[in-house]
């Protein structure tokens, strides 16, 4: 019993003497940390996909009037849906739309889902929006993703 306590105490000992031999230490290259504010999340812009240039434009898609602008149309008329006020669902929807190249907002897929009726919502709330200012390239509208985060909150 005593050899295996000593030779189990062996091994461990040159398992943690070795850990410094064979531990790296990682240098990130060119990147920079992301910096972060104090400001609620709400909208983000994603990465092209699913067909749209990966072309960085020269001036992006934007809500007629703004942010602001955007967050006053989706609290005036977001509908709670009633399956999710019975559930007592809330939180944040993640969708992807694309706006095409007259400005036209249009799905394209969710990204985080909630269920009880609040993906619905979000489809029905994108057909209602009025067109964007599409983004341009070289002077030229083009189609452009924009990932929209949902807040489902109920007030009281």
């Amino acid at each position: 019993m005593y050899t295996i306590k000593s030779l189990s105490f062996t091994i461990t000992l040159i398992c943690i003497s070795t850990m410094g031999v064979f531990a790296q230490k990682v240098k990130r290259v060119g990147a920079t940390k992301p910096k972060t504010e104090n400001t609620e999340p709400f909208i983000t812009v994603s990465a092209p996909s699913n067909g749209v240039a990966p072309t960085s434009p020269d001036v992006k898609a934007n809500f007629k009037g703004g942010q602001s602008a955007l967050k006053l149309f989706i609290s005036e008329n977001l509908k709670y849906p009633k399956m999710a006020l019975e559930n007592e669902v809330q939180g944040v929807l993640i969708v992807e739309l694309v706006i095409d190249k007259d400005g036209t907002p249009r799905f394209h897929k969710f990204v985080r889902q909630l269920g009880y009726g609040c993906e619905e919502e979000a489809k029905r709330l994108i057909k209602e929006m009025p067109k964007w200012n599409p983004a341009l390239l070289n002077g030229k509208p083009i189609d452009y993703n924009y990932t929209l985060m949902i807040s489902f909150k109920p007030t009281n």
